[in-house]
């Protein structure tokens, strides 16, 4: 089933009007995500995954984040946490379970398990980590993320055990929820930066979050199911006498 999907923007002063059919979002199966196959191939997609916005010298502070797989309601998801309003950093945000990498943390997997405990309660045992991406570069120039993903089973969210200093709420949203074109978009900003958004779940996943979310999509989904391109738009230089 499809739907018109109206766009409007502006170019100058004149208004562009763009139509367009959208799908309204396509079944995911879990059999297909969870096969081994499928494992196998979305683990070397990520590690073939460059890394993003690093600067040249290597990062003094390293942090991880768990990016959860999970089956909530028969429908395979990602989970998310919102970060507590009472946090000194990123509070109020969309975020993965995560954190710097402490002294006792072996590996950085070590830290995303870690952390991922801390903030949900969820136990080590309990979580299949299938591998890992490469380092994402924060606004912090000394400070590099690299995402894992692991697979929960299934989850009630109203049983985890939030750590309220941290995490205000958790929210799951569907795989099938990324194969609607008009829930998926982009940013672009002055520095050059051009990052993905998701909108129409219970809260909007931006920054590096939705980032890091669009790196495990291309990975994990089927081939067409999810297809956002982020294209950078160069200025339009205006002559001295338009201005």
């Amino acid at each position: 089933m499809c739907i018109r999907h109206v766009g409007y923007w502006f170019m100058g002063s004149k208004l562009r009007i763009c139509v367009r059919n959208v799908n309204q979002g396509r079944e995911i199966s879990k059999e297909f995500i969870l096969s081994q196959e499928n494992r196998l191939r979305c683990i070397q997609k990520l590690k073939n995954m460059k890394p993003v916005r690093l600067s040249k010298q290597e990062p003094i502070r390293k942090a991880a984040v768990l990016v959860p797989l999970c089956v909530v309601n028969d429908e395979i998801s990602l989970l998310y946490t919102l970060r507590s309003s009472d946090m000194k950093n990123y509070r109020g945000q969309v975020s993965f379970p995560g954190g710097l990498q402490d002294t006792s943390d072996s590996t950085l997997e070590d830290t995303a398990v870690r952390e991922t405990f801390e903030e949900l309660g969820i136990q080590k045992t309990d979580i299949d980590v299938w591998g890992h991406g490469s380092f994402v570069g924060t606004r912090q120039q000394d400070m590099a993320v690299m995402p894992f993903i692991g697979f929960l089973g299934e989850v009630c969210i109203q049983t985890l055990k939030l750590n309220e200093k941290e995490v205000e709420t958790v929210f799951c949203v569907p795989l099938r929820h990324f194969t609607i074109p008009a829930n998926c978009r982009y940013t672009q900003f002055r520095n050059g930066y051009v990052l993905p958004t998701f909108i129409g779940a219970e809260h909007r996943i931006w920054g590096m979050t939705a980032l890091i979310t669009h790196f495990v999509l291309n990975s994990l989904m089927p081939e067409g199911a999810y297809s956002l391109k982020l294209h950078y738009i160069k200025p339009i230089k205006l002559s001295k006498t338009e201005n």
